[in-house]
């Protein structure tokens, strides 16, 4: 499918059309694509996981409380913009977003989320849905995300690219960074907050 396709509208009034299957097929497809650096195609996977709360099923095996749906919600989009690039077409995309959304509920139980202050947890989840809202424009740009990550202090730039790149524990970023466990989950919590917050202001100042 041809670049301009992904963004004339066409496709997205398909897959709003489309029964499952055909629309699972589409996703791959647009996956496919968003993995390989299409913005467009980007744009549209963006709208369609929210458009379809396409992580709602697999965070809801786990979560219940709506704070925690949509704070998880929100940190699955972080999550897609840190890794749609691994995405690849022997796998359907639905089936790469069920775990990445089970990831990212199973932190919350976990309590890396919950037992933080409550109003930090509802800047989280602010920030959170207007990044999801606006993210479209450059959820595969990886170029702007490591731009902004440079931008965190150094022990939250540290520990977000020990857990989100390179898959670490928390047990293990701990001991890599010589710090306390609850330290570990703090600072990668306080970087997803933080890269969400730039992102969007980043995206406002493109407006």
């Amino acid at each position: 499918m041809s670049e301009p396709e992904w963004s004339s509208g066409r496709f997205r009034r398909q897959l709003e059309t489309a029964d499952s299957d055909s629309r699972s097929l589409l996703l791959d497809d647009l996956a496919r694509a968003a993995a390989a650096g299409s913005l467009d195609a980007a744009a549209e996977l963006a709208w369609a996981v929210r458009e379809f709360r396409l992580a709602h099923p697999a965070i809801r095996q786990y979560l219940f409380s709506e704070h925690d749906v949509a704070a998880a919600e929100g940190a699955v989009m972080v999550a897609v913009a840190f890794k749609i690039n691994s995405f690849r077409a022997e796998s359907k995309f639905t089936t790469w977003l069920h775990q990445v959304a089970s990831n990212e509920a199973k932190m919350l139980i976990r309590g890396e989320k919950r037992h933080s202050d409550r109003a930090e947890s509802g800047d989280a989840v602010e920030y959170a849905e207007e990044f999801v809202a606006r993210v479209s424009s450059m959820v595969v740009d990886r170029q702007v995300v490591r731009d902004v990550i440079q931008e965190l202090s150094e022990d939250h730039r540290k520990a977000l690219v020990l857990r989100e790149d390179e898959g670490l524990t928390y047990d293990e970023i701990a001991d890599r960074l010589g710090v306390p466990l609850s330290t570990a989950k703090t600072w990668v919590r306080r970087a997803r907050l933080e890269l969400a917050e730039r992102l969007t202001e980043r995206l406002r100042r493109t407006d």
